[in-house]
């Protein structure tokens, strides 16, 4: 059996001085109770669908919310665009150049012509980069966007090999991950016992039962 091992993992896309922005993004659910209290400015990084419903979301806990595309033209749909000039929500379109932090916090954003945006927090909607060289030499099949193709019990088009957490197409989260590595491992386990049994090699080491040093008939009392 060969689950896919240290090789197989997704990351976020880097920005310039964006050493903390991964590290921010993981945190921001955490902060999302002092947000709603505080009106601290957020910045989703993205250009479309997902990025608009991240962003309508935020607003719920800040009413300071703004896209950053980054220098790409805007993907979403013509219903997000009609959203975001419903709800006012603000889009910068210049590429980044630097993001500003200190002790792993974020300060601003600086764009390519100079123009700078405080912000307190920053969530990525970028996708991910998935690290599937490994499975994919193997021959797992893979989707469009990279991401091992597998089935409910986490396997692989290829025998014996398995797939879990965020190089799948799942939620990119580490409780997801960690429950998906759970059916992953019951599967292994099933698909070995079932092997073994097909192969009439069930490690089985057999000892027969030890009689009774005063063995007694059944229905009589000591």
């Amino acid at each position: 059996m060969r689950p896919v091992g240290d090789r197989a993992y997704s990351s976020s896309p880097r920005y310039p001085g964006g050493v903390g922005l991964l590290g921010a993004q993981c945190v921001l659910l955490q902060r999302l109770r002092r947000l709603s209290r505080a009106r601290q400015r957020i910045v989703v990084i993205g250009r479309n669908n997902e990025a608009v419903d991240y962003a309508l979301a935020m607003l719920s806990y800040s009413p300071s919310v703004i896209i950053a595309t980054n220098g790409n033209d805007p993907r979403w749909n013509e219903v997000h665009a009609a959203w975001l000039e419903e709800y006012q929500v603000g889009i910068e379109r210049q590429r980044i150049v630097h993001i500003e932090q200190e002790d792993g916090a974020i300060q601003g954003f600086i764009f390519e012509q100079g123009h700078r945006i405080s912000a307190d927090a920053a969530f990525t909607t970028r996708g991910d980069v998935y690290h599937t060289s490994l499975a994919k030499g193997i021959g797992a099949a893979l989707d469009d966007d990279g991401q091992v193709m597998v089935d409910a019990c986490m396997r692989t088009n290829v025998a014996g090999l398995y797939a879990a957490g965020c190089v799948t197409v799942a939620n990119c989260q580490m409780m997801i991950a960690a429950g998906q590595g759970v059916t992953a491992a019951q599967a292994i386990n099933r698909d070995l016992f079932e092997d073994s049994l097909r192969r009439h090699a069930l490690p089985v080491r057999r000892r027969p039962f030890e009689e009774a040093a005063c063995p007694m008939p059944i229905g009589e009392e000591p």
